[in-house]
This record gives C-alpha cells, sequence and structure tokens, in this order.
C-alpha cells in the first residue's frame, strides 16, 4: 500500500512486481474512519485496529507498508 502522495513510488512496484503475486496499492483514504460491513467479535476488531495503526504509520513515516492479504477477510 503507497501513500497517495507517492504516485511515482507506486508506478515503480506495479512495473516492478508485475507478473508476481503481489498487488500494489494506492492508499485512498483521506483519514474517514471506515465502516465494516459485518458485525465482528471484539477481539478481531481490537486486532484490526492495532494492524491499522502500524499501517497508517508506516504509510506516514515511509510512504508505503506491506500488508499482507487477509483471505475471506475485509
Amino acid at each position: 500500500m503507497v501513500a497517495r502522495h507517492n504516485i511515482q513510488l507506486y508506478d515503480y512496484l506495479r512495473r516492478e512486481y508485475a507478473g508476481e503475486p503481489v498487488t500494489v496499492i494506492l492508499d485512498r483514504r483521506h483519514g474517514e474512519r471506515r465502516e465494516r460491513e459485518e458485525a465482528t467479535a471484539s477481539e478481531r476488531r481490537q486486532a484490526d485496529r492495532r494492524r491499522q495503526l502500524r499501517v497508517d504509520e508506516a504509510i506516514r513515516t515511509r510512504g508505503f507498508a506491506v500488508v499482507p492479504e487477509i483471505i475471506g477477510g475485509a
């Protein structure tokens, strides 16, 4: 996931990983809270929030974050 202001890095990574099992995503969020369609257990919500905070921090400080794919997840 690449910060929206870092289009050059996004383009570079898309070219570099073309044909690989990697998805490069441009972060289009504006900081608003995203809502989930389904209700989840409290433990899962807490884990999701911690993961989201780490991703947000990495995007702010480095301009990108490496996020594992969550199969069957949000």
